[in-house]
């Protein structure tokens, strides 16, 4: 069905039905049509829209995990690929934290919470209609379907928290790397400026030792260009 929803959608892109605004409302009954036609199942307009809601929900996971570091994308295999040397600090990372059970919490996350959100993986599936068939399940054995935990389910949120841990590695890792400033080095330049008092060369040493670029630009620059150029950026 997820095949053949792609197409479908692909087609309808094709034919110009969608827009800025997002799909046309023909999209909707092309689509729950072609899935009748195509896999013999009934499925509503909601069913389709809760099914893209959980695509668009997986792609933004995936394409935050390109982002990273030393992350990338198979074509061949379509599928994430990561540097050893990345997932090995990861993995230690995870276990410094104590956070090796990832998917475990993510498992009793879904479980807790996923009868009270739609997903779209029964949506698709048109098990969400109220049918008489529905009706008629027992107690006990819808108590049982609502505590149901799909791997699928579990991985993605566990791939979301993996996401969340390598952002803060790698901003950590970045604030790690950032070169220390010479601030007596820094005071004695600026000094030089004519005609600063205190609080504006305490406002320059800010400024420069917040931003390396501007640090190398002020340093390259000729004396008698400094001052100009430090009361352009200090808005004054």
């Amino acid at each position: 069905m997820d095949r053949v929803l792609t197409e479908t959608f692909l087609d309808q892109v094709q034919k110009g039905n969608k827009s800025e605004q997002g799909w046309k409302p023909v999209v909707w009954t092309v689509t729950v049509d072609a899935i009748k036609e195509k896999c013999g199942k009934a499925v509503t307009k909601d069913n389709v829209q809760a099914r893209l809601k959980t695509w668009t929900k997986n792609f933004n996971i995936m394409t935050e995990l390109r982002d990273q570091s030393g992350f990338g994308w198979d074509d061949n295999r379509k599928m994430i690929v990561v540097r050893d040397d990345v997932w090995e600090n990861y993995v230690k990372e995870l276990a410094l934290a104590n956070t090796g059970g990832e998917l475990d919490k993510a498992r009793e996350e879904v479980e807790n919470n996923g009868s009270n959100e739609n997903d779209g993986h029964e949506d698709i599936n048109g098990e969400n209609e109220g049918s008489d068939k529905q009706l008629k399940r027992g107690s006990d054995e819808k108590q049982s379907a609502n505590k149901k935990v799909r791997t699928g389910d579990a991985i993605a949120a566990a791939v979301t928290s993996m996401t969340n841990t390598l952002k803060s590695m790698v901003e950590t890792n970045s604030r790690a790397r950032l070169p220390t400033v010479d601030v007596n080095k820094l005071c004695q330049e600026v000094n030089k400026v004519p005609d600063f008092d205190r609080s504006l060369t305490l406002r320059v040493v800010d400024l420069l030792a917040a931003d390396k670029t501007k640090e190398h630009v002020f340093y390259g620059l000729p004396d008698d260009f400094k001052k100009e150029w430090l009361m352009m950026h200090l808005n004054v």
